[in-house]
């Protein structure tokens, strides 16, 4: 029987001490601060590598779009305006078409023709104008000018205006 009470004891007094500890528990604060901290912590590598690839395949892209070739075609019978990225405007002739790459920050400005187009070069001093067609280059610091080089016929033909 001593044991048995012994028993019932005990079992009060862990009875008392479990229901004291869910006193104290329920009495603590959330430290969020702590859980905060440690969420940055978490995410703090994988949000540096995602802003570390969108910054280097956004430069990718941007270099893409430098070397990047653009070609303008006239069909026959029409004709068309094209504004180049440095603001020198082309009138292209019917049949006509142009290539050209972004001009690119070292100030490469070259352009190639076959067929018929005005040019109205924008001025710039160090950065010659190159419009290369099938028989030879011009190049021009700023002025305006025509070029005929289709490649049909036997000349190309440049005027100065």
């Amino acid at each position: 029987m001593h044991n048995e009470l012994n028993s019932i004891a005990g079992t009060n007094k862990e009875w008392e001490r479990f229901l004291k500890r869910i006193e104290r528990e329920r009495g603590k604060k959330t430290n969020w601060l702590g859980i905060l901290t440690k969420a940055a912590a978490i995410l703090l590598l994988p949000l540096l590598a995602l802003g570390l690839y969108f910054y280097y395949d956004a430069r990718a892209h941007e270099k893409r779009r430098e070397n990047e070739k653009l070609v303008v075609v006239t069909p026959k019978g029409q004709k068309s305006k094209v504004i180049l990225p440095d603001s020198t405007v082309v009138w292209l002739n019917a049949s006509t078409q142009l290539s050209y790459s972004n001009f690119n920050k070292e100030g490469s400005r070259h352009v190639r023709l076959e067929g018929e187009g005005y040019f109205e070069v924008t001025k710039d001093a160090e950065h010659p104008f190159i419009v290369s067609t099938k028989d030879y280059d011009v190049k021009v610091l700023g002025t305006k000018f025509n070029i005929r080089s289709y490649a049909a016929d036997m000349t190309t033909e440049t005027a100065l205006q």
